[in-house]
């Protein structure tokens, strides 16, 4: 039953991070297009169209954390919280760039996780056996890591344990 819950809520996931990731991408060209971005620039009103759908997307992706969390009735504090999660509108236009591009990048992730998850749990594995099977896969890639950083005669003496 739980790995049913998984794979349900997987695929809804899927959809929400697919359609940040169009916002995020939305964004990106927003900037690239001369969106006004920065501490100083944010005090004015957006007058471009770059710069106005920078706005309506950061309330977008604002709307999108929101939804992820749960909230009572939201304060002004609170709402400022979310909008800056999403989309920290103090960043000047390269690092607000780098900002979303490592944030679509996180988003592919979570993805790729949750098609993991749904492969996993779709031939009859346990939600228990998925998170084992990735502990696994981590521990074998730290051990892989320290392999690599053995010098020859290092990797040498350990192959003659």
């Amino acid at each position: 039953k739980l790995s049913s819950e998984v794979i349900k809520s997987s695929f809804a996931g899927i959809g929400k991070a697919r359609k940040s990731i169009g916002n995020i991408n939305r964004a990106i060209k927003a900037i690239d297009d001369g969106a006004n971005t920065g501490a100083i620039q944010r005090l004015f009103p957006s007058i471009t169209t770059a710069s106005i759908e920078l706005d309506q997307l950061r309330n977008e992706l604002g709307l999108d954390v929101v939804g992820s969390v749960t909230f009572g009735a939201l304060s002004a504090g609170e709402l400022n919280l979310a909008l800056d999660t999403a989309l920290p509108d103090k960043l000047e236009g390269p690092a607000l760039r780098d900002f979303l591009v490592r944030k679509k990048d996180a988003q592919n992730k979570v993805i790729t996780n949750m098609n993991e998850a749904i492969q996993f749990l779709s031939k009859g594995n346990t939600v228990a056996d998925f998170v084992a099977s990735k502990q696994g896969g981590q521990a074998q890639a730290v051990q892989m890591k320290a392999l690599e950083d053995m010098t020859d005669a290092e990797l040498e003496a350990e192959l003659n344990k």
